[in-house]
């Protein structure tokens, strides 16, 4: 989860241009904001000329490349351990996500779905879409909360079973990460991600 909410902290700073995003980041070295309207339906502007005829205006230093983009590492790192988790989850239908989400509201009482995301973080539409085949499988119920204009989510009884029945695997995956990273690497790796998403502000 920490690479989960490393990586979307990041690719939110890259959206919105936050003072991180902009340092190492090859998207945005390589659109930099006056080509932003480079091109014009019909014809082609003199910036997109320049670019063409002259490639090596646009040539970055090596340190600059795409391989040196933070957000690229991260993403391909939490897609190849996302995989693992997936694997052990499979047999009970669930993925390493779906797992975090019922680990968290295991023990706890109705929560707001605002207060959920925060907790998560995630935005309340990612949320949303997330939480949705859980409701289906009746892992999860929509309730009341204490505004009763407010929507609250619990787990149900069904939920906190298939929580149960998942732990081993999870562990499984667990010692599988820890055997083939090591396990004083994948402690300093946990480490560095608290501390990152500690210095990292969450982007408005």
């Amino acid at each position: 989860m920490r690479a989960f909410k490393l990586a979307r902290r990041l690719a939110r700073g890259h959206r919105h241009g936050g003072a991180g995003s902009r340092s190492k980041c090859i998207c945005t070295l390589l659109f930099p904001r006056r080509d932003t309207y480079a091109m014009i339906p019909g014809r082609m502007t003199r910036t997109v000329k320049h670019m063409m005829t002259e490639p090596s205006k646009i040539d970055l230093p090596k340190d600059l490349q795409p391989p040196q983009c933070t957000l690229l590492r991260l993403r391909r790192t939490t897609r190849r351990v996302t995989q693992i988790y997936d694997h052990h989850l499979a047999p009970l239908g669930l993925r390493i996500t779906q797992y975090s989400l019922l680990g968290n509201l295991m023990g706890q009482p109705p929560m707001p779905i605002g207060t959920f995301a925060e907790i998560m973080g995630m935005d309340r539409t990612t949320l949303t879409r997330n939480i949705r085949p859980l409701i289906r499988a009746g892992w999860i119920d929509l309730v009341a909360g204490e505004d009763r204009r407010q929507r609250a989510i619990a787990l149900t009884a069904d939920g906190k079973a298939i929580f149960r029945r998942a732990v081993p695997l999870w562990r499984q995956a667990e010692s599988d990460l820890r055997a083939a990273v090591g396990a004083d690497a994948i402690s300093q790796l946990q480490h560095l991600l608290d501390h990152s998403l500690e210095r990292i502000a969450p982007q408005a």
